[in-house]
C-alpha cells in the first residue's frame, strides 16, 4: 500500500508539473500573439495616418475633408502619438510653405499639448522627446518652457535643452546658456555650432562681448567661432 501511494503521488506531481508547464507555454504563446497583433495594428494605423497627413499637407483644397478624417483616425493617446511622430518627421525635413502647413497641423490637431505634457514626465527620455518636438516645430511657447531644463540634474535633459533653445532662438539661446555655469561635451558643442551655422543671426556687440568674456568656458569657446560668421548690430 505504501509503495502504491508513493507511485500515485509521483504520477500526480508529474501531472501537475506537466500541466503547469503547458499553461506557461500557452501564456507565453498567447502574449506573443497579442503583441504581434498590436504591432500589426499600430503599423496599419501609422501607415494610414502617414498617407492622410501627406495628402493633407500637399493638397490645400482637401484640407477640410482630410482634417476631419485625421481627427477620427487619431482619437486615442497612442494614435495621437503616432500622428505626432509623423508631423515631427515631416517638419524636420520640410521648409517654406510645406513646413508652415505642418506647423499649422501641429497646432490644429492639438499635438503641441502632447509635447508640453512630456516635459512634466518622470522619464527623462520623454522629456527629451517633448523638447525635441517643440524645437523642431518651432513652437512659440517652447523657449520659456524649455529654459528651466538647463538646470536639470539629468545630463541628457540639460544637453537637449541647450540644443532646443538654440534651435528656437539662436541669440537668446546662447545668452541663456551663458548664464549657466558648466562645461559641455564636444558632441554638444559641435551640434550647437552646426545649428548656429545653418543661417545668419544677429547678436549685438554687447551680447558678443558678454559671451567672449563669460565665466562659462563653453560660451567663450562658442564665441570664438561664431564671431566669424555672426551678424552684429
Amino acid at each position: 500500500m505504501g509503495e502504491g501511494l508513493q507511485d500515485r503521488l509521483i504520477l500526480y506531481l508529474i501531472y501537475l508539473l506537466g500541466t503547469a508547464t503547458l499553461m506557461v507555454l500557452l501564456l507565453v504563446l498567447g502574449s506573443r500573439v497579442r503583441h504581434n497583433l498590436r504591432l500589426q495594428r499600430r503599423q496599419r494605423v501609422s501607415q494610414r495616418l502617414g498617407v492622410l497627413l501627406a495628402e493633407y499637407i500637399n493638397d490645400p483644397y482637401l484640407m477640410e475633408e482630410l482634417w476631419e478624417r485625421l481627427v477620427r483616425e487619431s482619437r486615442g493617446r497612442w494614435r495621437k502619438q503616432i500622428l505626432l511622430q509623423h508631423v515631427t518627421e515631416l517638419a524636420y525635413n520640410l521648409t517654406g510653405v510645406y513646413f508652415d502647413r505642418v506647423q499649422e497641423a501641429y497646432y490644429s490637431f492639438g499635438l503641441q499639448r502632447v509635447s508640453v505634457r512630456k516635459l512634466k514626465s518622470r522619464r527623462w527620455d520623454r522629456v527629451v522627446e517633448g523638447m525635441t518636438e517643440l524645437a523642431i516645430l518651432e513652437a512659440d511657447e517652447g523657449f520659456d518652457l524649455i529654459k528651466p531644463m538647463l538646470e536639470s540634474r539629468v545630463r541628457p535633459i540639460r544637453r537637449q535643452a541647450r540644443l532646443a533653445l538654440v534651435t528656437l532662438d539662436k541669440a537668446e539661446g546662447l545668452m541663456a546658456m551663458e548664464r549657466q555655469l558648466g562645461s559641455m561635451s564636444n558632441w554638444t558643442y559641435i551640434s550647437i555650432l552646426s545649428i548656429l551655422q545653418r543661417s545668419a543671426f544677429k547678436l549685438n556687440a554687447e551680447q558678443l562681448h558678454q559671451l567672449s568674456t563669460s565665466k562659462n568656458p563653453s560660451s567663450r569657446r562658442l564665441a570664438e567661432r561664431i564671431g566669424k560668421f555672426v551678424v552684429t548690430s
